[in-house]
């Protein structure tokens, strides 16, 4: 589990960016490639440090699951915001 400091994404790219954003939030996240390497490598995110996973399960409230999708929504606008 990859639990990032206070401050954002700090500029990262990829999920590593991804991650430091939602743990500023806190959320813990892990992020690599899984042990899928070979897919990663042919999907083309291997250089991007793979894919960012967020574990739900039944004991997540519907409060907390509302919380990491609107935050979700949160980065990916910032995101969509600094690539443009």
């Amino acid at each position: 589990m990859v639990r990032a400091a206070p401050g954002g994404d700090g500029g990262r790219p990829g999920p590593l960016g991804g991650v430091a954003a939602l743990g500023a939030a806190g959320f813990c996240l892990s992020a690599g490639d899984y042990y899928a390497y070979e897919y990663f490598q042919l999907m083309g995110l291997r250089d991007s440090g793979g894919a960012v996973r967020a574990s739900i399960y039944h004991y997540n409230t519907a409060d907390e699951v509302d919380r990491l999708l609107a935050e979700l929504d949160a980065v990916a606008d910032r995101r969509g915001r600094m690539a443009r």
